[in-house]
């Protein structure tokens, strides 16, 4: 016979195997899930103290923050301490969580701020964020140039030619054009060195104006600048636009010496415009710098060359040498 003690023991054992996994909840501080205000306030307790708090400490503070909405409030609770002492890295940081919860009218008021207290000194590469911020996720192109215009004297901080390029690029990618020269005359006073970049920029820009594009060439080349091949190629699409074929073909010429190669599109516009000049020898020199740039004419083409070659009198084209080479 088994025991009464021995049978409870057997039965409490089977019990504790058996028996179903108890669910343990984790904490609060390990919630999976977004922190909510009430979580904000709790992270915010140290600001209530008299403590004397580090820049890193404040940046833990701000860094976690989860609900946008709160960012102005906590700054401005921020600045009515002894300690306040704001630094580029905070303003960064709050203007950067303001920015993903695209929240861009407080953008403005932190930049305003930052002007009017003067409290700390910021890098070009603060307001190269910013610029970037307004122009690319705000769509506030007005904004980014004031911003640009506003550094030296509003903020006491010049800018980069780096910051300068990337507006100009801005009014480029939106057709801003007339901006663009406005831009371009306020170099100087902006304490800018045109540079190489710059040139490029402005070259795919001053749209429409072949001869302000030609001329933004040969600067280039007396300031020690090479034009890339996007610069070239703007010029030379606007001189086939207006139908200056000669003076197309010598930019083309200028661009294989370079080591440039044109486009195909070039190349069947300035053949096509030769072929209606009736410039046979033109089309000769062209047609076989095509060839040798590795572009096969196609039948249209072919045609337009055949017509151009018979109704010169003098041609002395030799189609079958071309394709041969």
């Amino acid at each position: 016979m088994i025991s009464r003690s021995v049978f409870a023991a057997s039965k409490k054992l089977h019990q504790s195997i058996f028996r179903k996994p108890t669910l343990h909840l984790l904490p609060s501080s390990f919630s999976f899930f977004s922190s909510t205000p009430h979580q904000d306030s709790h992270n915010l307790y140290k600001l209530n103290h008299k403590d004397w708090l580090s820049p890193n400490e404040v940046l833990k503070i701000f860094s976690n923050l989860k609900e946008p909405t709160s960012i102005i409030s906590v700054l401005n609770q921020y600045s009515q301490r002894k300690d306040y002492k704001p630094n580029e890295a905070l303003f960064t940081l709050v203007i950067n969580h303001l920015a993903q919860a695209k929240s861009f009218d407080a953008i403005e008021h932190i930049m305003q701020r930052i002007k009017v207290e003067r409290s700390c000194r910021l890098s070009d590469e603060f307001f190269y964020n910013v610029v970037k911020i307004y122009g690319n996720q705000a769509g506030r192109i007005k904004k980014a140039i004031d911003t640009l215009f506003d550094m030296p004297n509003g903020y006491k901080c010049w800018p980069s030619v780096k910051t300068f390029n990337f507006v100009l690029n801005l009014l480029v990618a939106n057709k801003l054009f007339d901006e663009i020269h406005e831009i371009y005359l306020s170099a100087n006073r902006l304490g800018i060195e045109i540079d190489e970049c710059c040139l490029n920029i402005l070259v795919k820009g001053k749209q429409g104006k072949v001869e302000e594009g030609m001329k933004l060439l040969e600067r280039m080349k007396v300031k020690g600048c090479y034009p890339n091949a996007g610069s070239y190629q703007e010029v030379l699409y606007g001189l086939l636009d207006k139908e200056r074929f000669m003076e197309a073909k010598e930019i083309l010429g200028r661009m294989i010496c370079a080591h440039m190669n044109p486009s195909f599109v070039s190349y069947k516009k300035l053949i096509d415009g030769l072929c209606r000049e009736k410039l046979v020898e033109d089309v000769d020199l062209v047609l076989k710098q095509m060839v040798q740039q590795g572009f096969v004419p196609r039948m249209g083409m072919w045609r337009a060359i055949v017509r151009c070659v018979l109704s010169g009198n003098n041609a002395n084209i030799c189609l079958d040498e071309i394709v041969d080479s």
